[in-house]
């Protein structure tokens, strides 16, 4: 019974103490303590790294799509009129081409999810200058 719980007690140290060194391992490389507030810290950092290279998903891509439709419609007196078929393409070229440009995208796909209520916004307020 003696040597049992010797052996469990020897397993149970290299147990705990492989633990220790992976931990050690972990916090090195991601440059942190230990302490709960860096990790926190370290948690927050990630987070903002992630969300500043999110792009929005493609509920969100066809929702912008669905607002510009409906605006340049608008601008065109309905997608029915003789206006319309001859200028919709250039209102969605200039449309997007300012979007990109109002946001620093290359497409509207492309837009950071912090800035789709913007977007949508100024879709809604859009005025073309051709």
């Amino acid at each position: 019974l003696v040597n049992y719980q010797l052996k469990a007690a020897k397993a149970l140290h290299e147990a705990f103490f492989k633990a220790d060194e992976q931990k050690e391992t972990l916090f090195s490389e991601l440059g942190i303590t230990g302490e709960i507030h860096d990790i926190n810290s370290k948690i927050d950092e990630l987070k903002d790294i992630i969300l500043d290279n999110y792009t929005i998903n493609s509920r969100q891509a066809l929702s912008l799509l669905k607002i510009a439709r409906t605006r340049v419609a608008d601008l065109l007196d309905g997608v029915n009129s003789p206006t319309y078929k001859k200028l919709s393409r250039t209102y969605f070229k200039r449309l997007w081409i300012n979007l990109c440009d109002m946001f620093g995208v290359s497409t509207y796909k492309d837009l950071n999810p912090k800035d789709f209520t913007a977007a949508q916004r100024f879709i809604k307020n859009w005025i073309c200058n051709i």
